[in-house]
C-alpha cells in the first residue's frame, strides 16, 4: 500500500491537507491523535495504570506521574504535566520520543494492514506527522512525502489563534524544536494565503498522485 506522508510544522495547515485529503476517501492516519488514543488506553476504568502501557513507560523513564488524581475526570492522563517534562530540554524531548515512536510506529503498522485488507482499498494512505520526516526509525514506513509549508509569523499567528492561554514564548519554543529538511520533500504545498487556495493545490496534488 503505497503511503504519503504529509508533514510541517505546528500551524502550518497540514490536518486541514489531511481533511481535504480525506474528503477524497483517503485513509488519514493522525499520529497526535492515535498517540493520545495510546496514552488514555493507558487508564483502566477503574483509574489504574495499566501495567506495561504506554504511559506506564513514559512515568518509568521520567520517574514520575502523569496521571491525575480525583474523582472521574474526563481524562485521567495529566498532559500538561506531560508536555513540560517534554519540552523542559531537548535530552527530556528524546526520552520521550524513544518511548512513544516505537509505539507510535507499530501503531501505523497495524492500521496500514487493516486499511490495505479493505475489499476496495484505496489508492493510497495518509500518514500525518510533524516529526516522521526526520525520525530515522520511521524511515520505510512512507514512499511521498508532502511538507505543508506557512511562514513562522503566519504559524505564530494561527497557533495563538487556537490556544489564546498559550503564551508567545511557548510557542516560539515549540517551534523553533521543528526543522524540516525540504529537499526530503516530493511535494510542497505553500499555505500562507486562503483555504481556497490551498484546496486547490491538495486537489492537483491529489489527481496527480491517482494518476
Amino acid at each position: 500500500m503505497r503511503t504519503v506522508l504529509v508533514t510541517g510544522g505546528i500551524g502550518s495547515g497540514k490536518s486541514l491537507v489531511c481533511r481535504l485529503l480525506s474528503a477524497h476517501g483517503i485513509p488519514v492516519y493522525d499520529a497526535d491523535s492515535r498517540t493520545k488514543a495510546l496514552y488514555e488506553a493507558s487508564v483502566g476504568p477503574d483509574g489504574r495504570l495499566l501495567e506495561g502501557s504506554l504511559l506506564s513507560r513514559l512515568e518509568g523513564a521520567f520517574g514520575r506521574r502523569f496521571v491525575q488524581e480525583g474523582p472521574e475526570p474526563v481524562s485521567r492522563v495529566d498532559y500538561a504535566a506531560l508536555s513540560a517534562a517534554a519540552f523542559a530540554s531537548a535530552a527530556s524531548l528524546n526520552l520521550l520520543e524513544s518511548v512513544v515512536h516505537p509505539a507510535v510506529l507499530e501503531d501505523f503498522t497495524a492500521w496500514k494492514e487493516a486499511a490495505s485488507s479493505a475489499e476496495v482499498p484505496p489508492p493510497f494512505v495518509v500518514l500525518e506527522s510533524a516529526i516522521a520526516l526526520e525520525k530515522p526509525l520511521f524511515d520505510g514506513s512512507y514512499d511521498d512525502v508532502v511538507l505543508v509549508y506557512a511562514s513562522e509569523d503566519t504559524r505564530l499567528a494561527r497557533v495563538r489563534q487556537r490556544n489564546p492561554g498559550l503564551p508567545d514564548d511557548d510557542i516560539r519554543r515549540r517551534l523553533a524544536f521543528q526543522r524540516f529538511d525540504f529537499s526530503r520533500a516530493d511535494y510542497l504545498l505553500i499555505n500562507d494565503a486562503t483555504p481556497d487556495a490551498l484546496r486547490a493545490q491538495v486537489d492537483a496534488l491529489f489527481a496527480h498522485l491517482c494518476a
